[in-house]
């Protein structure tokens, strides 16, 4: 409950701070998390053109003990139709707190893409943050594929989506994580030429198939055969690596990096901003909650811990 916390206070932060994709899809949520001190933005969705039911009959998300999340939603959302009914009222809500509204778009196709972005600047949302990495999605007991690994079908989401909103619209990436750091290079070098004022660091990995003690799969929803993305203290090594090589990469580009995964703590949040990150945002924490109030929760300790060493 967000009345449990003193939430009068609305120190500014001295860089961005929001949720990450995955738990506002209502104007309800929205509302919970303007309600939400610090927090510079908020992340909307993802959603995809159609409206979406997910991966259902079965267990679709879960909280290990070691602090990872195995999480195979498969992108419930209301789709286009839901954001032309209500995103309107999203954004008003989320700039009547003085606060940036981000709409976090799903896509297969790079036509997909630009009907998504032109949803959202029709729609009134600042940000479009482009997910090109959700791995969580089955069709016909499919997976099917993450653009994030597919540089020409991200050039051509480059494209479509440019010809279709120009310069109306700030566009942000979402990427997967990389292992091979060339990838990190290839991807920055695509970036850079667009002109993105920012990317987002890192979606889940990939092919997590978690188990119990006895060897029984923990994710059981229907198509999906036990795989999920993998994000929490599991995941996060890898999502510092990355996010500091694509600071290296994109600074003196003027292009920022936000980093997500593992973030639970004031200490969590501090890894990533004393790399360079110019945002941060947490998604795991706020999904197994249902609640904003971690968000809260971690910009108080954040601003006891830290808050004196830097100046907003």
């Amino acid at each position: 409950n967000l009345e449990d916390l003193n939430m009068t206070e609305q120190t500014k932060l001295p860089f961005d701070f929001m949720n990450a994709a995955g738990w506002v899809k209502t104007v309800d949520h929205v509302r919970q998390m303007a309600k939400v001190p610090y927090t510079s933005h908020i992340v909307v969705g993802g959603f995809t053109p159609p409206e979406n039911v997910g991966n259902q009959d079965g267990t679709n998300f879960v909280v290990l003990a070691d602090g990872s999340y195995g999480n195979a939603l498969g992108l419930p959302n209301g789709g286009i139709p839901y954001l032309k009914q209500n995103g309107r009222e999203m954004t008003k809500i989320i700039h009547d707190c003085g606060k940036k509204a981000v709409l976090n778009c799903s896509w297969f196709t790079p036509e997909q893409a630009a009907l998504l972005a032109e949803t959202a600047a029709e729609a009134g949302f600042d940000i479009d943050e482009d997910n090109r990495g959700c791995p969580n999605v089955y069709q016909g007991g499919k997976q099917k594929r993450i653009p994030s690994y597919y540089m020409d079908l991200l050039e051509q989401a480059d494209e479509h989506i440019d010809r279709a909103v120009g310069t109306t619209l700030t566009v942000w990436e979402k990427l997967s994580p990389y292992v091979n750091p060339q990838d990190r290079v290839d991807q920055a070098e695509r970036i850079v030429k667009r002109g993105r004022q920012r990317v987002t660091v890192i979606n889940t990995v990939p092919n997590f198939r978690p188990r119990d003690k006895d060897g029984k799969l923990l994710i059981t929803a229907k198509n999906t055969n036990g795989y999920c993305g993998l994000s929490g203290a599991g995941a996060k090594t890898l999502a510092l690596i990355n996010a500091e090589h694509f600071v290296e990469l994109l600074r003196l580009h003027n292009i920022g990096v936000n980093g997500t995964t593992g973030i639970k703590s004031g200490a969590d949040l501090q890894e990533y901003i004393s790399l360079g990150c110019v945002g941060a945002q947490v998604g795991g924490a706020v999904y197994a909650a249902d609640s904003p109030k971690p968000l809260a929760t971690i910009a108080h300790e954040w601003a006891d811990k830290f808050g004196d060493q830097q100046t907003a």
